[in-house]
């Protein structure tokens, strides 16, 4: 018996139940850009075999027309021409912490990156494919986060996190270590502008299943709303025009942000548990051709399927469906982990490593 679909509304709730017309699989799909019709979405293409030979977790996309692409381990940067040419455009080798960049940003005409203890940038004119004239230990950190120094701009000021502080560079240049301190033991792992106020998404440790996220206006002593929920950290923002979804802990749950609170909205499907988990790094996501992508890694036991999700709808008339859209590398579904990733003009660039 034949079941024809006159439109699929992306992944059911499980193989047993969802809403009307999802599906138990969507792979590799474009069921969103014409409404009643089924296209395959084209396959990944990759770009280097040898040139990038560590993890990248950050992402640039300069107003040069370059994007930059930053290794999380050794220090090494790397460039995408507006041609489409890679290289290797510098090394980082910061006078004190590790050398992995943990956050990166275009702000005010130069590109900054973090590593653990240094904040470095070089200016606008000069980042292209050898980087010349570069800040390096540019500023200090006070908290020397290891892992997360994420960041986003708001009222002409970049905000940097860092550990359980906001660190920032006003529009004049001037550097601030501490300027918003929360309570310890959070450390800010990701960060994105809202409206006039900047979020911050908190996270403890992976046995602490309780978190916050936090909405500062930029300019009061102290925060102005905070919203705690029971999960293991707030992992990535995913931004669909004027709406905002959360992925938080590790058992694939999106929130909807309401301006103040967090609403589940949906979940992606998959066998979760102590030892089978996942995660959305918080560089991994991106809004491509006007429908938000995120990359799905796998945390421990492969509880999902994972590779670039897609959340989205053709317009306000049709629901938001998910589906996983792009496959990291044919057939391959498990023991991935998505770094990175970037919407250049119709092109998706995407970071990403198996267990190889």
């Amino acid at each position: 018996m034949a079941i024809i679909l006159q439109q699929i509304n992306g992944l059911s709730d499980s193989k047993y139940s969802g809403i009307a017309g999802s599906v138990a699989e969507c792979v590799g799909l474009d069921i969103v850009s014409t409404p009643g019709l089924t296209k395959v979405r084209q396959k990944l293409t990759k770009i280097s075999s040898t040139t990038v030979d560590a993890f990248v977790k950050v992402s640039v996309a300069c107003s040069n027309g370059y994007s930059f692409w930053f290794s999380f381990t050794s220090g090494k940067i790397w460039a995408i021409s507006p041609g489409g040419t890679l290289t290797l455009a510098y090394t980082t080798v910061p006078g004190a912490g590790t050398a992995g960049c943990s956050g990166a940003m275009e702000h005010n005409g130069y590109v900054y990156w973090a590593t653990q203890s240094r904040l470095h940038r070089i200016s606008i004119a000069n980042a292209d494919d050898s980087w010349a004239s570069v800040s390096l230990d540019w500023a200090t950190f006070t908290k020397t986060d290891a892992d997360f120094h994420p960041m986003a701009t708001q009222d002409l000021s970049l905000f940097i996190g860092d550990g359980n502080q906001v660190a920032l560079v006003d529009d004049a240049g001037v550097f601030n270590a501490n300027a918003l301190d929360i309570n310890t033991p959070y450390r800010i792992k990701s960060m994105i502008d809202y409206e006039t106020d900047i979020l911050l998404g908190t996270f403890v440790a992976n046995t602490v299943n309780k978190t916050q996220i936090i909405r500062w206006d930029t300019v009061s002593p102290s925060w102005n709303t905070s919203d705690p929920v029971e999960e293991v950290g707030i992992n990535a923002f995913i931004r669909d025009d004027n709406n905002l979804y959360v992925n938080a802990g590790r058992a694939g749950n999106i929130y909807f942000y309401n301006g103040q609170t967090l609403e589940l909205f949906k979940k992606i499907p998959g066998d979760y548990s102590d030892t089978k988990h996942a995660t959305i790094n918080p560089g991994s996501v991106a809004n491509h051709m006007g429908v938000p992508v995120f990359g799905l890694s796998n945390g421990l036991g492969n509880p999902a399927k994972q590779g670039v999700y897609s959340l989205g709808s053709h317009s306000k008339n049709y629901p938001k469906v998910l589906s996983l859209d792009w496959v990291i590398s044919p057939d391959v579904t498990a023991n991935v982990e998505v770094g990175a990733m970037l919407s250049i003009g119709g092109n998706l660039l995407i970071s990403w490593k198996n267990n190889n």
